[in-house]
C-alpha cells in the first residue's frame, strides 16, 4: 500500500471517529471508526507517524468545527471572524496531530511485530497524546475518545478506578483488536476469530469491572437528599451587553422565585451570571441578599472579581444570613478567550479579557456539604475535579456560560464531561449553564434532570453530597506511568539502532 493510500484510509478514520462526537446518539461508531487507521499502522509500522497524524488532524478539525461559529457570530466582520476561526482550527489540530502522533515515530524499530505486544503498546502511546493536550502549554483535552462514550454510562463507570484515560484505552484496544481480527480474515486465517472475540472479551470486561467500582463505591454513605435550583437564564452575549446587570438579576431571581419550594436549600447561577460591580454597588448587591433572605436558600452564582487590583473569573456562595462565602476563582482559562497561548501571535483572540489565573484551590462551604467547584472550560480538565475529592468536596459544582460556543453539538461535548467528573469522583455534580445545558447528574453518571439548550428554564432536583474519595481521586492519571515507560525505553532503542547504522 502506497503512501497517499494510507493518507487517505487514516484520514478518512479520523472523520469517521469525529461523527460520533458531534453526532452522540451514534457514539458506538467509535468502537470501529479507528479500526481503519489502525489496520495502517500495525501493517505499516514505517509509516505509523504519518499514518496517525492523518487521523488526529481529520479527528481533531472535523469534531472542532463548531468553532467556525464563534468567529462568525462573536466578531462584527465576518470575514474576519471566518478567517481567524479557520487559522485557529487549523493551527490547533496541526499542533495537536503532531503532538499525538508523535510517539508513533517509534513503531518502526519493532521488528517482527508480535500481535499481542502491539495490542498492548499502540492503545498506551495513543493515549500519551490525549494526555500531553491536557498539560501546559497545549491546555486543550477537549477531544478525549472517552468523552465521545460519556453518555454510555454502563461503560464509563471503570473510570472512577483509573479515569477517563482508562476508557480511551479501552477504546483503542478494542480497534486493535478487530484491526488484527479484519488483517487475518482477509488472509484467511482463522485466528482472525479469535481476535475478533478478543474485542467483545474486552468490552465485557470493561462493562463488568464498572459494575464492581460501581456496586463498591454505592455501598458507601451518603447525606440526606437535599433539593437544588438551577437556573439557566439563557441570556445572549448581545443581551448581557443591551440589557442593564439590574434588569438581568431581575430576571435570575423570577426564575429562581417560580421553582423555589420549602426543601429549596441551594439556587445556583451560572458563569459570570452577576455583574462586577456586585461587590461595590450596595443597592444592586443587596436586592440579592435580601431575596436569599427572604426565601431562605443559599446561591451559588459566577461573578468577575477584583483582588489587588487583578480580575478573576470567580463563584462564590451567599448565605441566608447575608455572609459571603470563600471566594472561588478560575485555575485553567480560556485559549483565545481568555488569554492566547504563548506559541501563538498575542494579537490571536476572540474576545479580550482582563482575566488572571488563580493558583489557589478553594472548597466551599455551604448548608448541604462541601463544594468542589469549575468554571466552565475546567470541567475537561479531570485533574481539577480530583484535587477537589482529594480536599474534602462532597459535591461538584461547574458553573458555564456557553453562549459564545454556539448552539449544539459543542453545547453537548461540553456538556459530557460533567458525566465524566461525577463518575471519576462517584460525587453528584451539577452544572449551571447560561444558555445549557444545565444539569443534576448523579454519583453514577446517569443524568436525574437536564435543561433543554438555548431556552429560559429552570430545573431541580435532589442531590445526595458524600465524602467518598476514588482510586482515581487519591491516584490520577497512573495508567500514563506505562506509556511514559514504553516511550522512554523505545527513545534508547531507537536511538541507540541510530547509533549502530
Amino acid at each position: 500500500m502506497n503512501n497517499k493510500k494510507i493518507a487517505v484510509i487514516s484520514a478518512v478514520s479520523g472523520i469517521l471517529s469525529a461523527v460520533p462526537y458531534i453526532f452522540k446518539d451514534i457514539s458506538l461508531l467509535i468502537f470501529i471508526s479507528l479500526t481503519p487507521v489502525m489496520y495502517c499502522v500495525i501493517n505499516f509500522k514505517k509509516y505509523a507517524f504519518p499514518a496517525m497524524f492523518f487521523y488526529f488532524f481529520a479527528f481533531y478539525f472535523f469534531s472542532d468545527l463548531w468553532i467556525l461559529s464563534i468567529g462568525l457570530n462573536f466578531i462584527s466582520n465576518r470575514i474576519w471572524g471566518f478567517l481567524l476561526s479557520a487559522f485557529i482550527i487549523l493551527s490547533v489540530s496541526l499542533l495537536l496531530a503532531f503532538t499525538a502522533s508523535l510517539p508513533f515515530v517509534l513503531l518502526k524499530i519493532i521488528k517482527n511485530g508480535n500481535p499481542f505486544f502491539m495490542i498492548i503498546v499502540i492503545p498506551f502511546i495513543y493515549i500519551l497524546g490525549e494526555w500531553i493536550h491536557g498539560t501546559y502549554p497545549l491546555n486543550f483535552p477537549w477531544n478525549r475518545l472517552c468523552n465521545i462514550t460519556a453518555y454510555n454510562t454502563e461503560f464509563i463507570q471503570s473510570a472512577s478506578i483509573f479515569g477517563g484515560l482508562f476508557i480511551s484505552y479501552i477504546i483503542v484496544l478494542i480497534n486493535v483488536l478487530i484491526a488484527y481480527s479484519f488483517k487475518y480474515f482477509i488472509n484467511g486465517n482463522p485466528i482472525s476469530l479469535m481476535f475478533a472475540l478478543f474485542s467483545v472479551l474486552i468490552y465485557g470486561s470493561n462493562i463488568f469491572l464498572g459494575e464492581l467500582a460501581y456496586s463498591h463505591y454505592n455501598s458507601q454513605p451518603e447525606n440526606e437528599a437535599r433539593e437544588v435550583v438551577l437556573v439557566q437564564a439563557n441570556f445572549s452575549k448581545n443581551e448581557k451587553r443591551k440589557f442593564s446587570s439590574d434588569y438581568i438579576l431581575d430576571k435570575y431571581i423570577e426564575l429562581a422565585q417560580k421553582n423555589i419550594t420549602k426543601r429549596t436549600e441551594l439556587v445556583v447561577f451560572s458563569e459570570t451570571s452577576l455583574s462586577r460591580s456586585f461587590f461595590t454597588d450596595n443597592s444592586y448587591k443587596e436586592k440579592l441578599y435580601n431575596f436569599s433572605e427572604k426565601m431562605n436558600v443559599s446561591i451559588l452564582f459566577g461573578v468577575s472579581y477584583n483582588l489587588n487590583g487583578k480580575v478573576y473569573n470567580s463563584c462564590a456562595v451567599l448565605y441566608p444570613d447575608k455572609t459571603i462565602s470563600e471566594i472561588y476563582m478560575k485555575r485553567r482559562l480560556v485559549p483565545f478567550g481568555e488569554y492566547t497561548p504563548s506559541i501563538f501571535p498575542q494579537n490571536i483572540h476572540f474576545i479580550n479579557t482582563n482575566y488572571c489565573q488563580s493558583e489557589q484551590n478553594v472548597i466551599i462551604d455551604s448548608n448541604i456539604g462541601k463544594i468542589g467547584c469549575a468554571i466552565c472550560y475546567e470541567s475537561i480538565f479531570p485533574f481539577l475535579a480530583a484535587d477537589n475529592s482529594r480536599k474534602n468536596a462532597e459535591l461538584l459544582a461547574i458553573l458555564t456560560n456557553d453562549s459564545w460556543l454556539g448552539k449544539t453539538v459543542p453545547l453537548y461535548q461540553h456538556h459530557g464531561n460533567s458525566i465524566l467528573r461525577a463518575v471519576e469522583n462517584r460525587k453528584y455534580t451539577i452544572t449551571c449553564a447560561n444558555t445549557g445545558i444545565s444539569s443534576i447528574i448523579s454519583s453514577d453518571g446517569k443524568i436525574i434532570r437536564a435543561s433543554m439548550p438555548n431556552v429560559r428554564q429552570t430545573i431541580s432536583a435532589d442531590i445526595c453530597c458524600n465524602k467518598i474519595k476514588t482510586f482515581y481521586a487519591e491516584n490520577g492519571d497512573i495508567i500514563i506511568i506505562p506509556s511514559l515507560l514504553i516511550v522512554f525505553i523505545f527513545t534508547i532503542i531507537y536511538f541507540a539502532h541510530k547509533e549502530k547504522t
